[in-house]
């Protein structure tokens, strides 16, 4: 309060209010620092955050998409996406949740292990063939020609996933299918 035109002040405010679970001051603290500074993702992320907990879900989705555009850092984008994440599932907007992940994947082109966990959320999502594009990329830059297609395992239904066959050590790396599962060894395998 004796810097009101400071949006940073009023970000640690909310942050104050936040610990304090006191959400309606949080919610204020961050408006303000919203109108002194438009541009602070910080203050419409933990707005966002804010909204979650006080169950306005539409409100959250609104300012953590506001925020994603204006942040910057990755580490941060990816968190901001997966409290987005949150709310997309809450309102039941699958479309724009994998859209989300998607649009994310492009910015985290040289970022092996986020690439990885946006594959899994597109997975986890029903995105299959999203994922199963992430999980390809993802082989072929860890083992380039050695790789091996393989016919639709389990968990990618009517998809056909690229298994680590010949690179055991790099296993963990891809869910598609383990190699105990692999009962058609040779060029053309296949997974139980």
């Amino acid at each position: 309060k004796a810097r009101p035109q400071d949006a940073n002040a009023w970000v640690v405010q909310g942050l104050v209010a936040e610990q304090q679970r006191r959400w309606n001051d949080a919610a204020l603290a961050y408006a303000k620092a919203i109108d002194v500074s438009p541009r602070t993702a910080n203050a419409w992320t933990r707005s966002g955050i804010v909204a979650i907990r006080r169950d306005r879900w539409q409100d959250a989705v609104t300012k953590l998409e506001t925020a994603l555009q204006l942040e910057t850092q990755a580490s941060e984008r990816l968190m901001i996406a997966k409290q987005l994440s949150l709310g997309y599932q809450r309102l039941q907007l699958v479309d724009q949740e994998k859209e989300l992940w998607v649009n994310l994947a492009q910015r985290f082109k040289r970022d092996p292990r986020t690439l990885q966990q946006i594959a899994e959320r597109l997975r986890v999502i029903g995105a299959h063939q999203e994922a199963l594009k992430l999980w390809q990329e993802l082989a072929r830059g860890v083992l380039g020609s050695a790789i091996t297609v393989v016919e639709s395992p389990r968990q990618f239904p009517g998809a056909r996933p690229v298994c680590l066959l010949s690179a055991p050590d790099c296993w963990p790396v891809w869910p598609c299918c383990r190699l105990s599962d692999v009962h058609k060894p040779g060029p053309n395998p296949s997974c139980r």
